[in-house]
């Protein structure tokens, strides 16, 4: 950085400036970024303007990227009170609450548009030939292949959506062996793509030149390919909204239905299958939420406002109360901000100056789950499970609405505790650790845990008398934020978080463009200051923000509250299996994986699976 090019400007005399509530602030600037063009774009910003802006501020809970786009809205809406704003929506469940945080600072009336053509769309399933009646995930629906090539072959064009990267790869690698001639018009799309290959599929997508592309979330938003009349969806995307928004890449023309197809990767999923389409049928879209005051959003917004033209502290705090984020920011909090902007805050002025079940979708598989109970099966993936569940049923219970269905069950590895919530793999991670830390402070036990959307497992030598504890409070939600963060390694968690919080906020520097720097070095970086902080600046806003974020957005907290309010409210229904049920067989393997090599792995559950079988038959 050099000195201002007017440094005759009073309004840039930084020496004489008075105390950060009421200065007018003002940062030196690169010499290659004249102060005209700075005034010149302030000033263009406050003319009438005839075109359209776009924010594409995709989801509430997406990262930092929403917090940056409303606060370029408050600054233009500061400017001209009278600016009109549009906010598109098609997959959100709160459309009141998107539009209060979206038009927070905006004073135009407020007037809610929905469209007069209903919108056609088609939720269907590709149903195995065989059906097992003791699913596990990871093998990625590989079965399934030649179903899926021969449904391509019946579209113009088709996406192919997978939810990891790993899995897009293996399964553009399968459909080319089964087809050997779309060689050309196949394509890959994901996010650690070069940008130029992205570009040229997305040119063929849109040109009507390639056959399939099999991608992730990265063609999820902000694309619109005419030519594709069709949409896979490889295992289940574990919530409605965006089930919805990957089938809408389809049939993306007036008048058109957009047909989206599920591809189970094992049994479990075909439940969840038939729970989105009638979620999607009653439009049973989840809620989204927005955590509030990201403090290194705030730093990175004050300096790029500063270099910008500079501000008047008073104006630009009034302006941030006008955000939705940021309409509880109290003058404290944004002095200390602002003063570590300029000096790095207390600590550092010695040197001078960081895919889960949503809750409609787990509501609706339960009600899926009732209906099997009940002995009806009214749809073609519940009657495709039928053996499934009434095994399950036969040897344990179905978990429904109101009903927690707890199993016991002992074997040579130790003694299994089996919860089904239907929560989510997130808070079952939280509630898995919850519960074995609970029970362990009068008798202490290691616990081993294994978790996917359904439930979670805990394995622990010893016995412990369960129907005891959970009389005795085990699932109540008192005191859940001080056990939580007591359960599980806190401080590393909010260590990882800091680290995307000190990167955004500037306090770590990652590169200049077209140079490298490796993520250790810059981990690195962030670990000192956030040690630093620890011992010497506990009231350091970022490091709050770090630990609030492990609650809200690591650990999802409220989730978690949610959870453990209903599991405490439910009927519990504990059952003492002689062997592992179709539910606990995918908790045991997902246990597995973590100990023993893929090869072996598939050895060890073929003979589990043929073990289970025998029982079964019997």
């Amino acid at each position: 950085m050099t000195e201002p090019a007017h440094s005759d400007d009073p309004a840039y005399d930084l020496s004489a400036a008075p105390a950060p509530s009421d200065e007018r602030v003002r940062a030196p600037r690169p010499r290659r970024i004249p102060r005209s063009r700075a005034q010149h774009a302030r000033l263009d910003a406050r003319e009438p303007a005839f075109e359209p802006l776009p924010f594409p501020s995709y989801s509430l809970d997406d990262a930092r990227r929403p917090f940056a786009d409303k606060l370029a809205l408050a600054r233009l809406t500061h400017w001209r009170p009278g600016l009109q704003v549009w906010g598109l929506s098609a997959t959100l469940g709160n459309l009141s609450f998107a539009t209060e945080v979206l038009l927070a600072p905006v004073a135009t009336p407020r007037v809610s548009v929905h469209g007069a053509l209903p919108k056609a769309l088609i939720v269907d399933t590709i149903i195995p030939d065989t059906i097992e009646r003791f699913p596990w995930g990871g093998h990625m629906g590989m079965r399934q292949v030649d179903a899926v090539a021969r449904a391509i072959d019946e579209a113009r064009t088709s996406l192919v959506f997978t939810n990891t990267r790993s899995q897009c790869e293996v399964w553009y690698q399968a459909l080319l062996e089964a087809r050997p001639e779309w060689a050309g018009v196949i394509a890959l799309h994901h996010g650690s793509l070069d940008q130029q290959v992205r570009e040229w599929v997305e040119r063929g997508l849109k040109n009507g030149l390639l056959k399939v592309v099999v991608c992730t979330s990265s063609l999820d938003l902000g694309v619109d390919f005419l030519p594709v009349e069709r949409v896979f969806q490889i295992g289940a995307t574990k919530g409605v909204a965006r089930l919805m928004q990957r089938a809408g890449r389809s049939g993306h023309a007036p008048g058109l239905p957009s047909r989206v197809t599920i591809v189970p990767t094992h049994a479990l999923e075909l439940i969840e299958a038939a729970a989105a389409r009638e979620a999607v049928d009653k439009q049973q879209i989840e809620s989204r939420d927005t955590p509030q005051k990201p403090f290194d959003v705030l730093v990175q917004h004050l300096v790029t406002v500063a270099i910008g033209g500079g501000f008047d502290a008073l104006e630009l705090y009034d302006e941030l109360l006008h955000t939705y984020a940021y309409r509880d920011l109290t003058q404290q909090e944004f002095d200390w901000t602002l003063g570590f902007v300029e000096g790095g805050g207390a600590t550092l002025q010695w040197a001078g100056s960081r895919m889960p079940l949503w809750s409609e979708l787990a509501d609706a598989t339960l009600t899926m789950l009732a209906r099997a109970a009940d002995g009806i099966y009214d749809e073609p993936e519940l009657r495709a499970v039928r053996p499934l569940l009434e095994l399950q049923q036969k040897w344990s219970a179905l978990p429904e609405p109101g009903v927690l269905v707890v199993e016991l069950l002992k074997s040579r590895e130790g003694h299994r505790f089996f919860c089904y919530p239907f929560a989510g793999r997130i808070a079952h991670i939280g509630l898995g650790a919850l519960l074995a830390w609970r029970v362990a402070r009068d008798k202490p036990g290691t616990f081993s845990i294994s978790i996917n959307d359904y439930g979670f497992e805990l394995l622990c030598a010893q016995a412990f008398d369960w129907a005891a504890q959970i009389e005795n409070g085990l699932l109540s939600p008192d005191e859940l934020d001080h056990d939580i963060l007591a359960s599980l390694n806190s401080s590393e968690l909010s260590l990882r978080r800091f680290r995307e919080i000190a990167r955004v906020s500037g306090l770590v520097f990652q590169a200049h463009p077209g140079q490298q720097k490796s993520a250790r070095q810059w981990q690195a970086s962030s670990g000192l200051f956030y040690q630093i902080f620890r011992q010497h600046d506990r009231g350091n806003l970022l490091l709050g923000q770090a630990d609030t974020e492990v609650l809200l957005q690591e650990l999802d907290v409220r989730r978690i509250r949610f959870a453990l309010e209903r599991m405490n409210a439910n009927r519990v229904v504990l059952t003492r299996p002689k062997k592992p049920t179709p539910l606990a067989f995918p908790l045991i393997v997902g246990r597995l994986r973590e100990k023993v090599s893929t090869e072996k792995l598939a050895d060890r559950v073929e003979r589990m699976l043929a073990e289970l079988e025998r029982a079964a038959q019997r």
